[in-house]
Formats: structure tokens, C-alpha cells, sequence
């Protein structure tokens, strides 16, 4: 891709700030950065170094005592060590870097970047997410109570306030502490069961494209039959099929059947991919179909990929909160966001807040990436840039 030349006006505030700058991006990071109006960099490197750092000064017995703990507990800990670090490293390396850095040799995918930057809510949107990824990584540390201890009887039902933020559950379950632990699931299924789907379909969707032929298809058969097939009705079969749905099987399930979206969207890139002057040439030098395919054709076909991958998240954080509304998620005492809204269902008059809660995480959470989403597909598509 070929570079192009960026006025560096844009970075001439920032740097105007010179070596106080730098200093206060060490004390505050991301504060310079929000004074000058760059809000992605500004905003989130501020609100992850007073996130972690109140987690730090509150909880620093759990946070000591993680070390030793499991392994949970060690990942929270080491997350609050290294988020404090890469906001701040982020932040100071952002200052000091010569403006002449940000004016020469811009290519493709920085102004992809600058251009996702200048949308305001997509940058919300991502900083709810690295939020809501935060939070679920530190949560042995600031959740109030274990998810599934239960308190006297006395605290059934209990409305938000006071000693429980958001109230408790028909079992005397803190409803926040199951909130938070709920996140850790919801995220991690929709994190793994898309880099599943994601990467099957690239795989497959470059092969049919590339090759064509009986190869194209006989996949691109499979993959009309996959589709053709009522998703919910195979999730449940395979659920069904399983008297413990562990995290583990739940994640394959969505990633298995979500890869022909992607398959498709690989495969009409490809397509209008295999016939340009830089794979004519890569043939030419008799590179092997394999290389040529994962050295050339893959690597240009990452935009949709990416907007895919993004919009995904979302739709299989709903589908699993879906399949765990029906009870065929992940069983008791394992809080997950769709089972929290199950069981508060029955509770909606007396005890609203069982299910609102953690319907409103989802809500968030989803509505976060799907800004992304359409961030990424404006800012990767030249058609679209402002």
C-alpha cells in the first residue's frame, strides 16, 4: 500500500506541551491528550489509570494475597499491575514522540485508525469495552461477595442499597458480585467461540475463493447447508446432548456454527483478490498455492474479517445469554448474564432488579461492540473516511 503524506498540524497542540507535557502524562496519564480533544488515547489511558489504581488502594490486601492464590486470583492481580503500567507507558510514549513521527509515511491502516479516532461514539463504545474487559479480569478483587454464598434468610430479595448495591436474589445472592462474575463468562465465550469462528472461516472461505472449482463448491454446499439449518434448534440438540454444558463446550458450540458468515464474506474478497497484479506476480515467481494464500491473499482480506469479528462478539454474547435463559447454558451455581434474567424472571413485580441488572449488562455490552463494529467498517472502508 502506498504512504501518504499527513499534515502534522494534527499532533502541533500535543507536542506544544513539550517536556511539561511529558511530565504530567507521567502523574496523569492520558490528561494532556484530553486537553488538545484526542479522546481515545486521552480517555482511556485516564479512566484505566483511575480504575486500577482505586482497585489498587481499596483491595490491596486481595491484590497481595492474589499472588498466592488461584489462578484467577494471579490474573487480577497481574491485570491491575499491567494495565497501570500500559496506561501509563502509552500515555508517555505518546508525548514524547517527535511530531516529525505523525507526518511522514502514513499508510493504510494508520488512516484507518485516525479515521476511527475522529468517530466519537465508536471510541465510547471501545472504551466501554476495554472497561467492561477490565472489570472482568480484576473481579476476585472488587466483588463484594463470592457469587454463590448465600446470606441469612433475612436478606432474600432485598432492594438495591445499603450493604448490597443491587440487591439479592430469591437465594440471598448478592446481585452485583453475580453481575460481575457473570461478565468473566459472557465475555470469555464470546471472545473464544469468535477467534473459533473467525478463524474457520477465513481458512475456508480464502481456500474456496483461491482455488475454486469443485473445491469452491463443494464448500460453499457445506456451507449453504450449515446456514440452511435453524442455528438455535442445533445449539440446542448438541446442549441437549450433554448432561454438564461445561464454559468449554459451550464456546466450541457457538464457534462451530458461526464460521459461514465469515466463510462467505472471505470468499467474495477473495475472489475480486486472486486475479490483481500482486498475486499474478507472486505466481509468476512460483510461489506455492499455500504461501500464496496465507502470505498475500489472507493478509488483505483482514478489514471484513475484523468488522465481522467485531459485530460477532455481540451477537454470541446474546445468543449465549439466550441459551442460558432456556437452561441450557451453564448450569447452576455458574452465574451467567442469561441465567441471572431466568431466574429473575419469576420476580419481575416484587424483585425487578434481579433480572434488569444483568439485562442492562447485556444491553451495554453488545451495543458497545456493534459502535464498534460500525467504527471499524467506516474507518477500514476508503469509501467512508471523512
Amino acid at each position: 500500500m502506498t504512504d501518504v503524506g499527513i499534515d502534522a498540524s494534527d499532533s502541533g497542540p500535543l507536542h506544544a506541551f513539550g517536556r511539561g507535557g511529558v511530565a504530567l502524562s507521567a502523574v496523569l496519564p492520558g490528561l494532556p491528550q484530553l486537553m488538545v480533544g484526542r479522546w481515545g488515547v486521552g480517555g482511556t489511558s485516564l479512566i484505566v489509570w483511575f480504575g486500577l489504581l482505586s482497585v489498587l488502594l481499596t483491595r490491596w490486601a486481595r491484590f497481595a494475597a492474589g499472588w498466592g492464590g488461584p489462578l484467577d486470583h494471579k490474573i487480577a492481580s497481574l491485570t491491575v499491575v499491567a494495565g497501570l503500567l500500559g496506561a501509563w507507558g502509552w500515555s508517555w510514549f505518546d508525548m514524547s514522540r517527535p511530531a516529525e513521527s505523525r507526518s511522514i509515511g502514513v499508510g493504510q491502516w494508520s488512516l484507518a485508525v485516525r479515521a476511527f479516532r475522529k468517530n466519537r461514539i465508536a471510541v465510547v463504545g471501545l472504551m466501554v469495552i476495554v472497561g467492561v474487559y477490565l472489570i472482568a479480569l480484576v473481579t476476585p478483587l472488587i466483588a463484594p461477595r463470592d457469587p454463590a454464598t448465600l446470606a441469612p434468610l433475612s436478606s432474600r430479595l432485598l432492594a438495591p442499597g445499603g450493604e448490597f448495591p443491587l440487591g439479592t436474589d430469591h437465594l440471598a445472592r448478592d446481585v452485583l458480585s453475580r453481575i460481575l462474575y457473570g461478565a468473566r463468562i459472557s465475555l470469555s465465550i464470546g471472545f473464544v467461540a469468535v477467534g473459533i469462528s473467525v478463524t474457520i472461516g477465513t481458512v475456508l472461505g480464502a481456500v474456496s475463493g483461491y482455488l475454486g472449482g469443485w473445491v469452491d463448491a463443494v464448500v460453499m454446499r457445506f456451507v449453504d447447508m450449515v446456514i440452511s439449518f435453524p442455528r438455535l434448534v442445533l445449539l440446542i440438540i448438541v446442549a441437549a446432548l450433554f448432561s454438564s454444558n461445561s464454559i468449554f463446550l459451550i464456546m466450541a458450540v457457538l464457534g462451530f456454527t458461526q464460521w459461514p458468515g465469515t466463510t462467505r464474506i472471505v470468499r467474495g474478497e477473495v475472489l475480486s483478490l486472486r486475479e490483481r497484479e500482486f498475486i499474478e506476480a507472486a505466481r509468476a515467481l512460483g510461489f506455492s498455492r499455500r504461501r500464496i494464500i496465507f502470505r498475500h491473499v489472507i493478509p488483505n482480506v483482514l478489514a471484513p474479517v475484523i468488522i465481522a469479528a467485531t459485530l460477532g462478539v455481540g451477537n454470541v454474547i446474546v445468543l449465549e445469554a439466550g441459551l442460558s435463559f432456556l437452561g441450557l447454558g451453564l448450569q447452576p451455581p455458574t452465574p451467567s448474564w442469561g441465567s441471572m434474567v431466568s431466574e429473575g424472571r419469576a420476580f419481575m413485580i416484587d424483585a425487578w432488579w434481579i433480572a434488569t441488572f444483568p439485562g442492562l449488562a447485556i444491553v451495554l455490552t453488545v451495543v458497545a461492540f456493534n459502535l464498534v463494529g460500525d467504527g471499524l467498517r467506516d474507518a477500514l472502508d476508503p469509501r467512508l473516511r471523512v
